[in-house]
C-alpha cells in the first residue's frame, strides 16, 4: 500500500510537470516569429548607447563606448539624433514589414497579428522599461508630400494599435513618418521591402518620466549691468520717438508735427 502511494504522487507530480510544460509551449507556440525577434532586436545591448534602467543598474549595466543619452523625440533634432544612433548601431532597432491597402493606413489582418507579436515583446521584463519610436517609411511610388502625409498616418495607426489593443502605455511611444526620404532599399525604390515601419528603443521608460530640471541646478541669474546715460547729442527734443532704420542698428529722429497732423523728421 505504501508503495502504491509514492507510485500514485509520482504519477500525479509527473502530470503536473508535463501540463507546466505544455502550458508554457501553448504560450511561446501563441506568438509568432516577429515575437522573438522583437524581444532579441530591441534589448539594449552593452556595447550600444542606452539608457539604463533600475533593474539594469542594479546588475551593473554600463554603456561601454560612449556616454548614454536620452532623446527628447518632440524635436526634430532630437528624434535626427536617435535615427542617426540607430543608423550607426549605437541604439537598437528593427524593420517590420507591415501591410496597408493601397492609399490607406487602415491595419490588414495580417499587419494586426504582427503587432501583436510587437505588443506582446513590449509588455516582457526585457523590454517592459524602455520606450520605442515607431517611425513610418513608403516607397518611391508617389509625390514627396503624399508619401509624407501617408507614413505618418500609417506610424500613428500602428502607435494606436498598440496602445488600444496590446495595452502598452502611451508615453512609451512616439511616432513619426519620414516619407520615401529614406528607402531601405534606394536601388530599387519601388520594391515593398521600403513599405515598413522601423522600430527604435529610445531610451529608459523611467528616466523619461522624471520631472524635467534635474542635475546640474541652473545658474543663479545676475543682475544686469546698470546701462550708462545716453550722451547728451542722444536726448531728443519732447514729443519725439525712435523709428529703426532698415538695415541701420542707430534710430532716426523723428516727432509729431501738430500742423501736418503726422510724425515727421526732426529736421523738418
Amino acid at each position: 500500500m505504501a508503495h502504491t502511494g509514492i507510485f500514485a504522487g509520482l504519477a500525479t507530480a509527473a502530470l503536473l510537470l508535463a501540463g507546466g510544460t505544455a502550458s508554457a509551449q501553448t504560450q511561446t507556440a501563441s506568438h509568432g516569429a516577429l515575437y522573438e525577434k522583437v524581444l532579441s532586436s530591441l534589448q539594449c545591448k552593452e556595447d550600444q548607447v542606452c539608457q539604463p534602467t533600475s533593474s539594469s543598474r542594479k546588475r551593473g549595466f554600463k554603456a561601454s563606448g560612449e556616454a548614454a543619452h536620452q532623446y527628447d523625440l518632440k524635436t526634430e533634432n532630437g528624434r535626427r539624433a536617435l535615427e542617426t544612433a540607430a543608423k550607426r548601431g549605437v541604439t537598437p532597432t528593427l524593420d517590420v514589414e507591415v501591410y496597408f491597402p493601397y492609399n490607406s493606413h487602415e491595419l490588414t489582418d495580417e499587419t494586426r497579428r504582427k503587432l501583436d507579436d510587437v505588443g506582446a515583446a513590449f509588455r516582457e521584463r526585457s523590454l517592459a522599461g524602455w520606450r520605442f519610436a515607431i517611425i513610418g517609411h513608403t516607397d518611391a511610388v508617389g509625390s514627396t508630400n503624399f508619401n509624407q502625409e501617408l507614413s505618418e498616418r500609417r506610424a500613428a495607426a500602428v502607435q494606436d494599435y498598440l496602445v488600444r489593443s496590446a495595452s502598452i502605455d502611451t508615453n512609451r511611444l512616439s511616432a513619426w513618418g519620414r516619407g520615401k526620404s529614406e528607402l531601405k532599399a534606394p536601388e530599387d525604390p519601388t520594391s515593398g521591402v521600403n513599405r515598413r515601419v522601423q522600430l527604435i528603443n529610445s531610451g529608459s521608460a523611467e528616466l523619461a518620466a522624471q520631472p524635467s530640471g534635474g542635475g546640474t541646478p541652473a545658474a543663479t541669474p545676475q543682475p544686469a549691468p546698470a546701462s550708462d546715460p545716453p550722451p547728451a547729442a542722444s536726448v531728443r527734443p519732447p514729443g519725439t520717438v525712435e523709428t529703426s532704420r532698415p538695415g541701420n542698428d542707430e534710430g532716426e529722429c523723428r516727432r509729431y508735427s501738430p500742423i501736418a497732423n503726422k510724425v515727421v523728421s526732426c529736421d523738418q
